[in-house]
């Protein structure tokens, strides 16, 4: 196998190249992969479920107890099957009334050339409970939730009707954690609370530096804080809607698509672009001190929430997503050329939660566990080899052998996660 060139600490600044990638929106609901945003527990359960172009399912599974492993045990029903079909001239749910309880949709996009994402929310609200990204044309995409009586609205942006309704009925008894749910929550809490406060020192090092007007030292800082981010970064949605994620990490694209201007772009990113694109820190002081800011805020909403083992399930399964759509194809740290950073956060961040749900999808499914264990540890070991002492390498240096190995493992590991919420909700 061909290996990258390795590329040590920076120690200069040196230029990146630009991206026309879509970036995330200003104050909008654009995020990079797969999202479920929280709603009360007891409205909403939601299992998202990643599938390829091909197609996949998922149901909530009938319940099982826990056994001697201390597996925390399965709840739920067979879900309600619902297909929506996307057209250029709208989204429509069949049937388009189902009971309250678990639902499964099972999306395609039939000839939308302008739509690409499907979103569900009730009506009249703008809270996203769930959404699939990257619906081409073509397409299926399939999401699992547990839905509260009410009028829901499936939504599809391009087509020339960009709302579909979807009516549930009657009741369903809002779903509670067992003592080992609860358990695997208090746990991952704990363990994210934690990635917060190392979030604010690490950011600190990164702001200081530029503060100080060192670049060097800011670059060699950059990646380290950005890893960390990446590691928590799905609990944005859940925290404040996603708006600190905003602020905090959205892309240069950003600014261009409508929704903000230049003046409004902050976070990681704009360093990013002053460090190794403007190569000059005139006017970043501010924007570093805002970033402190906005990260200590971020730690502070993070430390009131808690997060249910579906909501961690799919967390992870989007941490691959991300990684596979925007890290891997390098559409974010364009100019630094630091992604592989971003991946080995993501992959932590799916290791973490896997290690705590795994006791409840080995006895589910070990054949499942197995499978998803096998590839965390073989993505994990393939970035050991793409870093030099304690850094990972340019990510622009990587032969092209490295990133399709890196990607073939990535596609396996998110087939597998995909199929994690469904056992956990």
């Amino acid at each position: 196998m061909d290996t990258a060139t390795p590329a040590g600490p920076i120690t200069s600044p040196h230029p990146g190249s630009s991206s026309d990638a879509p970036g995330r929106r200003f104050g909008g609901r654009r995020r990079r992969g797969p999202a479920v945003t929280l709603a009360a527990l007891a409205a909403l359960a939601v299992s998202t479920v990643t599938a390829g172009c091909g197609g996949g399912s998922s149901g909530s599974g009938d319940g099982q107890a826990a056994g001697a492993s201390g597996a925390a045990p399965r709840s739920g029903s067979a879900a309600v099957a619902v297909a929506v079909s996307v057209t250029a001239d709208g989204c429509s749910a069949s049937p388009a009334s189902v009971p309250a309880g678990p639902v499964s949709f099972t999306v395609r996009n039939v000839d939308a050339d302008d739509v690409s994402e499907i979103e569900l929310s009730r009506a009249g609200d703008d809270d996203i409970l769930a959404s699939r990204e990257n619906l081409m044309p073509g397409s299926t995409r399939t999401f699992s939730v547990r839905l509260a009586a009410g009028s829901y609205s499936l939504g599809c942006e391009g087509a020339k009707n960009e709302a579909g309704p979807l009516a549930v009925t009657g009741s369903a008894a809002a779903p509670t954690l067992s003592a080992a749910q609860q358990a695997i929550a208090t746990s991952y809490h704990t363990y994210a609370v934690g990635q917060a406060g190392q979030l604010v020192t690490k950011t600190k090092v990164f702001t200081d530096a530029i503060r100080a007007g060192d670049m060097t030292a800011a670059m060699n800082a950059y990646g380290p804080a950005h890893l960390i981010y990446e590691n928590i970064e799905f609990v944005g949605d859940h925290v404040d809607d996603g708006k600190l994620d905003m602020a905090i990490d959205a892309r240069e694209t950003a600014a261009q698509e409508g929704d903000g201007d230049q003046t409004e772009w902050t976070g990681f990113h704009r360093l990013e672009k002053m460090l190794w694109g403007d190569r000059s820190l005139t006017g970043a002081a501010p924007l570093a001190t805002r970033l402190d800011t906005d990260i200590a805020a971020f730690r502070d909403l993070l430390g009131s929430h808690s997060f249910t083992p579906v909501e961690l399930a799919n967390g992870a399964a989007a941490s691959i997503d991300e990684t596979l759509e925007v890290h891997l194809p390098a559409l974010e740290d364009h100019y630094s050329h630091t992604g592989l950073w971003d991946v080995a956060g993501k992959v932590e961040s799916a290791n973490q939660i896997f290690t705590l749900l795994r006791p409840t999808v080995e006895q589910a499914d070990n054949g499942l566990a197995e499978q998803v264990q096998t590839e965390l540890t073989g993505i994990t070991g393939k970035l050991a080899t793409l870093r030099t002492g304690d850094r990972y390498v340019d990510y622009s240096t990587v032969a092209d052998p490295d990133r399709k190995a890196l990607i073939a493992t990535a596609t396996r590991l998110d087939d597998a996660l995909s199929k994690v919420p469904a056992l956990v909700v």
